[in-house]
């Protein structure tokens, strides 16, 4: 009993240390300047770790502070949007709103902005549901600091969440020859930080929660320019994979004497590639990610007996391309920012073979050949977003 109250103490006395740096660096309690990547990271992290009310109270103040309201903004989405799917975090809102620990007013929640972070159905089915979660964080001048894309799987009974896939893009910047200063003129616009950070873009990707190696788009002002004159017309593939799901045979002996033979195999094919564009002389940029998902399903049964073998083969396969665009206009001001996400049409081609033979001399096979077409589905964002994509389609 002393041991397991020991490990207890312990554990308890860990995560209150890792909590504890984890809210340093949020709130920069060390009076240290980090970077607003960080500070959103660690944000997430406390709200998803069954965060307490005097920290919760925290982090709600901390939104309502203007000298960054960008961050401000992502943090109170981030916060709106996982007390829809959190019932524990919920309650606690619900708590210190009607306890009126907090003055939430018009004039405190008029954030201007576009950092955004939203969480929707992608797919549901009788025993799982497939969601998304789409975030884009941006610096104090309107520039893009970070984009992230992730589908997440949930089973109906067990209520387990699994991350399938991550996708996320960021431009840590930046010195006075960075994105900022590309986007204003005026260098005492710039914060310490941006002015102090390197000028840095990479894509990372997760699969199945292991993170791969990040992807460097560019590194300095020397390779930015070189993206920007030398990129690809086309996209350029970044990770290529195929998983085998499942690979099963059972042979089953009835009574009778007869044996019936099951086999099924399924495999899925995944290629992420993506496509970064930059015009300086029209001030935008056009990034495009393609997750291109394709699966085969093959099964079959067999009846054996000595007289007469009959069976069934059943394969199905079908292509996913699902496409997430962004595209940014920095020639006027406020910066205009339109995220997009399109399923392109899908085929789902069914071919189904039956047979049978009598002691080997008489045998008979049918074959059906069927294709499913599904129509393509373009996502709808935030309002705000919806507004950003007219105006910048329109201009």
């Amino acid at each position: 009993m002393g041991t397991d109250l020991g490990k207890a103490i312990k554990s308890s006395l860990e995560r209150y240390q890792v909590i504890s740096l984890i809210r340093s660096l949020y709130h920069e309690h060390n009076r240290r300047s980090y970077g607003i990547q960080i500070r959103q990271l660690a944000g997430l992290i406390l709200l998803k770790t069954n965060i307490s009310i005097p920290d919760f109270v925290n982090i709600i103040l901390s939104t309502l502070d203007k000298n960054n309201h960008q961050l401000g903004l992502y943090m109170w989405r981030a916060i709106n949007t996982i007390s829809q799917n959190n019932e524990l975090l919920a309650k606690k809102l619900k708590f210190i709103i009607d306890q009126q620990m907090i003055l939430l007013n018009f004039d405190a929640l008029a954030y201007k902005g576009q950092s955004d972070y939203y969480y929707r159905p992608f797919l549901t089915t009788n025993n799982f549901s497939t969601y998304y979660t789409i975030s884009q964080l941006m610096s104090r001048m309107g520039t893009l600091k970070e984009s992230d894309f992730i589908i997440n799987l949930q089973q109906h009974e067990t209520k387990d969440v699994y991350e399938i896939l991550s996708v996320g893009h960021n431009l840590f910047g930046v010195s006075a020859q960075g994105l900022e200063s590309y986007v204003t003129d005026n260098v005492d616009e710039l914060d310490q930080s941006a002015q102090e950070e390197e000028l840095h873009a990479q894509l990372r990707i997760n699969i199945l929660n292991i993170q791969l190696t990040p992807v460097e788009l560019f590194q300095g002002m020397a390779e930015l320019m070189g993206a920007v004159w030398g990129a690809p017309s086309e996209l350029t593939s970044a990770f290529k994979s195929n998983l085998m799901v499942h690979d099963l045979s059972h042979y089953i002996h009835l009574h009778n004497g007869i044996v019936v033979h099951y086999e099924a195999q399924s495999a899925v094919s995944l290629d992420l590639s993506g496509m970064a564009s930059i015009s300086l002389w029209n001030r935008n940029s056009h990034l495009v990610i393609r997750v291109s998902t394709g699966f085969t399903i093959r099964s079959h049964i067999n009846i054996l007996f000595d007289i007469i073998t009959t069976g069934i083969n059943l394969t199905i396969s079908a292509n996913t391309i699902v496409d997430y665009t962004t595209d940014v206009d920095y020639a006027d001001s406020p910066i205009c920012v339109c995220m997009q996400m399109t399923i392109q049409p899908i085929q789902v081609h069914d071919n189904i073979e039956n047979f049978y033979s009598i002691k080997q001399k008489q045998s008979y096979r049918w074959f059906k050949n069927r294709t499913r077409t599904y129509p393509g589905i373009d996502y709808s964002f935030t309002d705000k977003n919806n507004q950003m994509c007219r105006l910048l389609h329109n201009s």
